[in-house]
């Protein structure tokens, strides 16, 4: 049994992107999924489908904690990175190309894609947990700095410009949180939500794919993925048209509160110690332990002779196997 877990440790996490597929492993993949799982994957894609038509951003805080809770980490990184790569309806991108702010918007842009592999770099140079903190306080507080009507970025300048989209590059490839400091940024030097929205818009279209291609070239992403992926994508693409329509229902007026509130959110998760998530099945592990160790525990307060009896299978077989 030692072999046996050693060798099943070494195998790779996924089936490299470059390889041929097989699609009986691809639609044993797909179908091996039960109605929980589908259901929740489901809803996860097209409520983040829905929250990244409404603000232009934030389809990850809702995806990644719902399907964390069915599929492993990385199938849900895998699966939040490919999705948000997806591009929004043509009539939404064309309106926010043309709102965008360009003066502003090229240089982030740019800054972040060289950012991007850097924060990968440092993957396992730095503490997880501590970085994670520091930058959750930081969102946490700028936020709240923000609704309290301080202003925390006097003028857009391109110095500026660079070094927000240099370090919400960093933070996408180093932990995938790489939008609350270009959210903080563009929420400052623009005050018109419309034009805001389509700033976050067009910057996240561009910094995904990049993201996607850095997931491929490590070897975590699989043509499995790929597929769910393509499954997704229309109820994914669904949710941002209701996303879209709500917008304009709701209006620019109450969009700068509405983002604010996503950005605390952003901010505490990312601070949330990691050890304190655990999964769904590490729950239902925990709980099912609990249940046969108080089933024994009455087992031996009823029946002793029984109880006995047991205890010593147990040890007559632990014998056997050592």
């Amino acid at each position: 049994m030692i072999g046996a877990g050693y060798r099943l440790c070494r195998r790779p996490l996924a089936a490299p992107y470059t390889t041929r597929p097989a699609l009986n492993e691809i639609s044993h993949f797909l179908a091996a999924r039960d109605a929980l799982t589908w259901g929740v994957v489901l809803l996860a894609a097209l409520a983040g489908g829905a929250l990244r038509g409404l603000t232009g951003f934030g389809s990850a805080l809702l995806m990644a904690p719902l399907m964390s809770m069915v599929l492993s980490a990385r199938e849900t990184m895998c699966l939040v990175t490919l999705l948000n790569a997806l591009p929004m309806g043509r009539a939404t991108l064309v309106a926010a190309g043309r709102a965008i702010d360009r003066e502003v918007m090229l240089p982030m842009s740019i800054a972040a894609f060289v950012g991007v592999p850097c924060g990968i770099a440092l993957v396992g140079a730095l503490p997880a947990q501590a970085f994670g903190i520091v930058i959750g306080v930081a969102v946490i507080a700028s936020a709240l700095a923000l609704m309290s009507g301080v202003v925390l970025v006097g003028a857009r300048s391109l110095r500026l410009s660079v070094g927000v989209g240099m370090l919400s590059g960093v933070l996408t490839g180093f932990g995938g949180v790489g939008g609350p400091p270009a959210i903080l940024y563009l929420l400052g030097v623009e005050p018109d939500g419309h034009r805001a929205r389509a700033n976050f818009i067009v910057f996240f279209a561009a910094l995904y794919p990049v993201a996607v291609a850095a997931v491929a070239l490590l070897g975590l992403l699989s043509w499995a993925d790929v597929m769910l992926g393509l499954v997704l994508a229309p109820l994914f693409h669904l949710g941002g048209i209701g996303g879209t329509r709500l917008y304009r229902r709701i209006g620019k007026r109450h969009f700068r509160p509405f983002v604010l509130v996503l950005l605390v959110v952003a901010g505490v998760m990312a601070a949330w110690p990691r050890g304190a998530q655990a999964t769904s099945s590490g729950v239902v592990r925990a709980v099912h332990s609990n249940l046969v160790q108080g089933a024994l525990v009455r087992c031996e307060t009823a029946l002793p002779g029984v109880a006995s009896g047991t205890s010593n299978f147990q040890k007559n077989k632990a014998k056997t196997i050592g």
